[in-house]
């Protein structure tokens, strides 16, 4: 099973204002009327609050000379699932993983970047070398708990169950192991460890 990160930074570009009490407050805390609709007014009539960003800073916010578009940690991403990864769109992966071919199989336009292990992974994604990262879900469910500026987006996208490897030949020991999960999962024990660790029930 697997799902990919998606960075959604803090910083949105548009911002709600609940409404405020009319007339500009002046310097000594009293207020005045004008004919002339203030900032604020503005917003409020508006119902949003259009934020500008520096785009010259990496990390923060910068302008791929490339594509024109502007990145980084004030601006929010559309990566919502594998749909929008299109032409362009730089997806980490780990080598030896299966996850960055599979993922070219459902986006093949996308561009795969493989790093050595995930923890190099998710600093190239932190530092935006990459839109998104794609491993196991179960990892990403724990980096996304250690880093609350990023979520787990999409749905899943392969279909690949965990197995457990026995000797072969052991087949007391296999019998014995798939023995314990029957009885995990008739239980509902199997149930209560997934939603303790990845957060949801399982499918």
């Amino acid at each position: 099973m697997k799902k990919w990160m998606n960075g959604l930074l803090a910083g949105a570009a548009v911002l709600a204002l609940s409404a405020c009490g009319g007339g500009d407050e002046t310097v000594d805390g009293s207020t005045e009327n004008s004919n002339e609709e203030s900032t604020l007014a503005k917003i409020e009539e508006a119902d949003k609050f259009v934020v500008g960003v520096k785009f010259d800073t990496r990390l923060f916010g910068l302008k791929d000379p490339g594509t024109g578009e502007v990145e980084g940690f004030d601006i929010g991403s559309d990566i919502q699932g594998i749909d929008d990864i299109g032409a362009g769109t730089k997806v980490l992966a780990v080598k030896g993983a299966t996850s960055g071919q599979n993922l070219l199989e459902q986006a093949p336009d996308a561009e795969v970047i493989e790093l050595e292990n995930y923890q190099e992974a998710f600093l190239a994604l932190q530092s935006g070398q990459g839109d998104a990262l794609t491993t196991d879900n179960s990892i990403l469910y724990g980096m996304a708990e250690e880093n609350s500026d990023y979520e787990v987006v999409g749905g899943t996208f392969t279909d690949e169950p965990y197995g457990i490897a026995v000797r072969k030949g052991d087949d007391e020991f296999t019998e014995k192991i798939n023995e314990i999960l029957a009885d995990l999962k008739a239980s509902g024990r199997y149930d209560e460890i997934y939603e303790k660790w990845i957060g949801e029930s399982p499918e």
